[in-house]
Protein backbone atom coordinates (compact mmCIF):
# COMPACT_ATOMS: atom_id res chain seq x y z
CA UNK A 1 0.00 0.00 0.00
CA UNK A 2 2.75 2.12 1.10
CA UNK A 3 4.67 2.08 -2.43
CA UNK A 4 1.34 2.17 -4.23
CA UNK A 5 0.79 5.52 -2.23
CA UNK A 6 4.24 6.47 -3.45
CA UNK A 7 3.72 5.77 -6.87
CA UNK A 8 0.69 8.29 -6.77
CA UNK A 9 2.83 10.93 -5.62
CA UNK A 10 5.65 10.47 -7.68
CA UNK A 11 3.26 10.41 -11.10
CA UNK A 12 2.45 13.79 -10.28
CA UNK A 13 6.68 15.00 -10.46
CA UNK A 14 7.64 15.85 -13.93
CA UNK A 15 11.34 15.78 -13.48
CA UNK A 16 13.83 13.44 -14.52
CA UNK A 17 14.84 12.18 -11.14
CA UNK A 18 10.95 12.01 -10.14
CA UNK A 19 10.53 9.63 -13.32
CA UNK A 20 13.74 7.34 -11.94
CA UNK A 21 11.99 7.32 -8.28
CA UNK A 22 8.74 5.95 -9.84
CA UNK A 23 10.40 3.52 -11.72
CA UNK A 24 12.12 2.15 -9.05
CA UNK A 25 8.95 2.03 -7.13
CA UNK A 26 7.35 0.16 -10.02
CA UNK A 27 10.20 -2.69 -9.69
CA UNK A 28 9.74 -3.01 -5.86
CA UNK A 29 5.93 -3.26 -6.78
CA UNK A 30 6.60 -5.80 -9.57
CA UNK A 31 8.80 -7.66 -6.58
CA UNK A 32 6.14 -7.77 -4.22
CA UNK A 33 3.03 -8.77 -6.93
CA UNK A 34 5.06 -11.71 -8.18
CA UNK A 35 5.84 -12.77 -4.81
CA UNK A 36 2.27 -12.73 -3.86
CA UNK A 37 1.69 -14.60 -6.74
CA UNK A 38 3.87 -17.26 -6.13
CA UNK A 39 2.16 -17.93 -2.74
CA UNK A 40 -1.21 -17.87 -4.47
CA UNK A 41 -0.27 -20.46 -6.83
CA UNK A 42 1.56 -22.35 -4.58
CA UNK A 43 -1.79 -22.37 -2.22
CA UNK A 44 -3.48 -23.32 -5.53
CA UNK A 45 -1.62 -26.85 -5.70
CA UNK A 46 -2.11 -27.70 -2.31
CA UNK A 47 -5.88 -27.56 -2.55
CA UNK A 48 -6.85 -28.69 -6.01
CA UNK A 49 -6.95 -32.40 -4.41
CA UNK A 50 -8.96 -31.20 -1.07
CA UNK A 51 -12.74 -31.85 -1.57
CA UNK A 52 -14.38 -29.50 0.56
CA UNK A 53 -16.67 -26.86 -0.02
CA UNK A 54 -14.23 -23.99 1.43
CA UNK A 55 -11.33 -25.41 -0.72
CA UNK A 56 -13.56 -25.49 -3.87
CA UNK A 57 -14.56 -22.03 -3.20
CA UNK A 58 -10.98 -20.85 -3.08
CA UNK A 59 -9.52 -22.65 -5.39
CA UNK A 60 -12.51 -20.94 -7.74
CA UNK A 61 -11.35 -17.17 -6.66
CA UNK A 62 -7.67 -17.90 -7.47
CA UNK A 63 -8.50 -19.92 -11.24
CA UNK A 64 -10.17 -16.37 -11.73
CA UNK A 65 -7.81 -14.00 -9.80
CA UNK A 66 -4.46 -15.70 -10.96
CA UNK A 67 -4.46 -14.90 -14.37
CA UNK A 68 -5.24 -11.28 -14.11
CA UNK A 69 -2.14 -10.89 -11.78
CA UNK A 70 -0.35 -12.43 -14.09
CA UNK A 71 -1.50 -9.98 -16.90
CA UNK A 72 -1.53 -6.81 -14.60
CA UNK A 73 2.43 -7.44 -13.93
CA UNK A 74 2.63 -8.46 -17.44
CA UNK A 75 1.31 -4.83 -19.05
CA UNK A 76 2.70 -3.06 -15.86
CA UNK A 77 6.74 -4.56 -17.04
CA UNK A 78 5.93 -3.93 -20.64
CA UNK A 79 4.86 -0.27 -19.86
CA UNK A 80 6.98 0.84 -17.28
CA UNK A 81 10.20 -0.82 -17.68
CA UNK A 82 10.21 -1.94 -21.45
CA UNK A 83 8.56 1.40 -22.50
CA UNK A 84 6.39 -0.43 -24.77
CA UNK A 85 2.57 1.75 -25.20
CA UNK A 86 0.37 -1.05 -24.38
CA UNK A 87 -3.01 -0.65 -26.30
CA UNK A 88 -5.94 0.13 -23.94
CA UNK A 89 -7.47 -3.10 -25.38
CA UNK A 90 -4.97 -5.20 -23.65
CA UNK A 91 -5.00 -3.30 -20.85
CA UNK A 92 -6.67 -4.74 -17.36
CA UNK A 93 -7.03 -1.45 -14.76
CA UNK A 94 -9.09 -3.53 -12.14
CA UNK A 95 -8.19 -7.08 -11.39
CA UNK A 96 -11.91 -7.34 -9.33
CA UNK A 97 -14.24 -5.56 -12.53
CA UNK A 98 -12.08 -6.90 -15.38
CA UNK A 99 -14.66 -5.16 -17.44
CA UNK A 100 -13.92 -1.32 -16.66
CA UNK A 101 -13.01 0.54 -19.71
CA UNK A 102 -10.21 3.48 -19.68
CA UNK A 103 -12.59 6.35 -20.40
CA UNK A 104 -10.79 9.87 -21.54
CA UNK A 105 -13.70 12.59 -21.64
CA UNK A 106 -10.99 15.62 -21.93
CA UNK A 107 -11.45 17.13 -18.22
CA UNK A 108 -8.60 19.27 -17.40
CA UNK A 109 -9.43 18.25 -13.73
CA UNK A 110 -9.42 14.29 -14.47
CA UNK A 111 -7.49 13.51 -17.17
CA UNK A 112 -8.40 9.50 -17.08
CA UNK A 113 -11.61 7.73 -15.57
CA UNK A 114 -12.54 4.01 -15.28
CA UNK A 115 -16.12 2.00 -15.84
CA UNK A 116 -18.13 2.19 -18.52
CA UNK A 117 -20.15 5.17 -20.48
CA UNK A 118 -23.88 5.56 -19.71
CA UNK A 119 -25.70 7.41 -23.08
CA UNK A 120 -29.10 8.25 -21.52
CA UNK A 121 -32.04 9.45 -23.97
CA UNK A 122 -34.37 11.92 -21.96
CA UNK A 123 -37.66 13.64 -23.69
CA UNK A 124 -39.82 16.24 -22.67
CA UNK A 125 -41.13 16.09 -18.86
CA UNK A 126 -37.70 14.48 -17.63
CA UNK A 127 -38.43 11.11 -18.75
CA UNK A 128 -35.51 8.95 -19.45
CA UNK A 129 -36.64 7.42 -22.73
CA UNK A 130 -33.74 5.35 -22.95
CA UNK A 131 -30.28 4.41 -22.35
CA UNK A 132 -27.17 2.38 -23.25
CA UNK A 133 -24.21 1.43 -21.25
CA UNK A 134 -21.10 2.03 -24.18
CA UNK A 135 -18.33 0.01 -24.35
CA UNK A 136 -14.69 1.22 -24.76
CA UNK A 137 -14.32 4.78 -24.65
CA UNK A 138 -16.56 5.82 -28.18
CA UNK A 139 -16.78 9.43 -28.97
CA UNK A 140 -19.77 11.29 -27.87
CA UNK A 141 -20.50 11.84 -31.73
CA UNK A 142 -21.26 8.66 -32.84
CA UNK A 143 -24.52 8.57 -29.96
CA UNK A 144 -26.71 11.01 -31.26
CA UNK A 145 -27.55 9.34 -34.79
CA UNK A 146 -28.58 6.22 -32.94
CA UNK A 147 -30.41 7.89 -29.87
CA UNK A 148 -32.60 9.66 -33.08
CA UNK A 149 -33.06 6.57 -34.70
CA UNK A 150 -34.03 5.37 -31.26
CA UNK A 151 -37.05 8.14 -30.79
CA UNK A 152 -38.48 7.84 -34.41
CA UNK A 153 -38.58 4.08 -33.75
CA UNK A 154 -40.23 3.86 -30.68
CA UNK A 155 -42.55 6.96 -30.88
CA UNK A 156 -43.15 6.59 -34.45
CA UNK A 157 -41.98 9.95 -35.34
CA UNK A 158 -39.07 12.49 -35.02
CA UNK A 159 -38.47 14.66 -32.60
CA UNK A 160 -39.39 18.29 -32.75
CA UNK A 161 -36.43 19.44 -30.88
CA UNK A 162 -33.18 17.91 -30.06
CA UNK A 163 -30.10 18.71 -28.14
CA UNK A 164 -26.98 17.75 -27.23
CA UNK A 165 -23.70 18.85 -25.21
CA UNK A 166 -20.61 20.78 -27.63
CA UNK A 167 -19.27 17.07 -27.85
CA UNK A 168 -21.79 15.92 -29.84
CA UNK A 169 -21.76 18.40 -32.45
CA UNK A 170 -20.66 17.86 -36.14
CA UNK A 171 -21.96 18.67 -39.40
CA UNK A 172 -23.10 14.91 -40.12
CA UNK A 173 -24.79 14.70 -37.16
CA UNK A 174 -26.91 17.86 -37.98
CA UNK A 175 -27.38 17.04 -41.33
CA UNK A 176 -28.63 13.86 -40.36
CA UNK A 177 -31.73 14.99 -38.09
CA UNK A 178 -32.64 17.71 -40.73
CA UNK A 179 -32.69 14.57 -42.68
CA UNK A 180 -34.77 12.85 -40.34
CA UNK A 181 -37.42 15.62 -39.64
CA UNK A 182 -36.35 17.39 -36.75
CA UNK A 183 -37.40 20.85 -36.64
CA UNK A 184 -35.13 22.83 -33.94
CA UNK A 185 -31.22 21.30 -33.70
CA UNK A 186 -29.59 21.98 -30.63
CA UNK A 187 -26.12 21.37 -31.16
CA UNK A 188 -23.57 24.32 -30.18
CA UNK A 189 -20.16 24.02 -31.35
CA UNK A 190 -17.25 24.30 -29.56
CA UNK A 191 -14.18 26.21 -30.64
CA UNK A 192 -14.05 28.89 -33.61
CA UNK A 193 -17.26 29.82 -34.98
CA UNK A 194 -17.57 31.71 -38.07
CA UNK A 195 -20.03 34.86 -37.64
CA UNK A 196 -22.58 32.71 -39.61
CA UNK A 197 -22.04 30.03 -36.97
CA UNK A 198 -22.79 32.81 -34.00
CA UNK A 199 -26.16 34.13 -35.45
CA UNK A 200 -27.21 30.49 -35.58
CA UNK A 201 -26.78 29.47 -32.26
CA UNK A 202 -28.61 33.11 -31.10
CA UNK A 203 -31.77 32.25 -32.36
CA UNK A 204 -34.62 32.40 -29.74
CA UNK A 205 -35.02 28.47 -30.51
CA UNK A 206 -31.33 27.48 -30.13
CA UNK A 207 -30.94 30.04 -27.04
CA UNK A 208 -34.29 28.14 -25.22
CA UNK A 209 -33.36 24.74 -26.30
CA UNK A 210 -29.95 25.33 -24.71
CA UNK A 211 -31.81 26.97 -21.00
CA UNK A 212 -33.64 23.17 -21.83
CA UNK A 213 -31.00 21.28 -21.65
CA UNK A 214 -29.21 22.59 -18.74
CA UNK A 215 -32.02 20.60 -16.85
CA UNK A 216 -30.55 17.73 -17.86
CA UNK A 217 -27.33 18.44 -16.56
CA UNK A 218 -29.19 17.86 -12.87
CA UNK A 219 -31.36 14.81 -13.73
CA UNK A 220 -27.68 13.41 -14.41
CA UNK A 221 -26.20 14.18 -11.00
CA UNK A 222 -29.30 12.72 -9.69
CA UNK A 223 -28.91 9.71 -11.33
CA UNK A 224 -25.46 9.52 -10.54
CA UNK A 225 -25.88 9.04 -6.34
CA UNK A 226 -24.61 6.07 -5.34
CA UNK A 227 -28.07 5.59 -2.97
CA UNK A 228 -29.90 6.16 -6.17
CA UNK A 229 -28.72 2.33 -7.40
CA UNK A 230 -29.48 0.47 -4.05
Amino acid sequence: MRISRRIDSLSRTRTQRGSEQRKQAYEKLLEVSQACLKQAQGVQRLIQNIKSLPAEKLSQALRLFIPRVIQVIDQTHRRVLQLQKVPSSEKLVSIFESHSDIICRGKTNVLVEFGHKVWLDEVDGGIISNYRVLYGNPHDTQQWCESLEQHQKQFTHPPKQASADRGVFSQPNETFAKELGVQHIILPKSGYKSEQRQQHEKQRYFRQGRYWHNGVEGRISYLNKPWFLL
